[in-house]
């Protein structure tokens, strides 16, 4: 799994940030890698607008750390997060439930790949959280070699 806990993007800070540490594999030259991730993230904010979040899943040949706010990679999935707000409590709460992101790739060359999860802050009056616990994230690599496939889950 993705590292585990909550990561907060921060209110007033549309900067990319990486939500957790990359995850790696040995990426095999000619196979072709299917990659699905889900996982649970919140948007806050303090009036009734538009909540705005962008993710994104990269493929970089180095590993990010939660916090990075760049050289994250090639951008191989992307989910836009176009919600309005509405009261809950003290605070206003979108939860948009469980997002999902696939991408697929064929390796060029033989290397260690890492994925990591990348949220922006479409606007500074939103706040997106993300939430990693091992019983809501699960990011799943899928090996193609013609006709055989290897699942790998972690």
């Amino acid at each position: 799994n993705p590292s585990a806990g909550n990561y907060s993007l921060g209110s007033s800070n549309t900067t990319e940030k990486c939500a957790h540490g990359s995850v790696s594999f040995s990426a095999i030259s000619g196979k072709t890698y299917l990659f699905e991730i889900n996982f649970v993230a919140y948007a806050y904010n303090e009036s009734e607008e538009l909540v705005s979040s962008y993710l994104r899943l990269y493929k970089h040949t180095s590993a990010k750390s939660r916090g990075d706010t760049s050289g994250f990679g090639t951008a191989i999935a992307q989910r836009n997060l176009y919600l309005r707000a509405t009261e809950l409590s003290d605070t206003l709460q979108i939860n948009p439930g469980g997002i999902y992101l696939s991408a697929a790739f064929t390796a060029s060359t033989t290397q260690p790949e890492y994925l990591h999860l990348v949220g922006q802050n479409a606007n500074t009056s939103t706040t997106t959280q993300f939430n990693f616990g091992t019983d809501n994230c699960l990011l799943k690599i899928t090996e193609f070699d013609s006709d055989n496939y290897t699942t790998h889950t972690s």
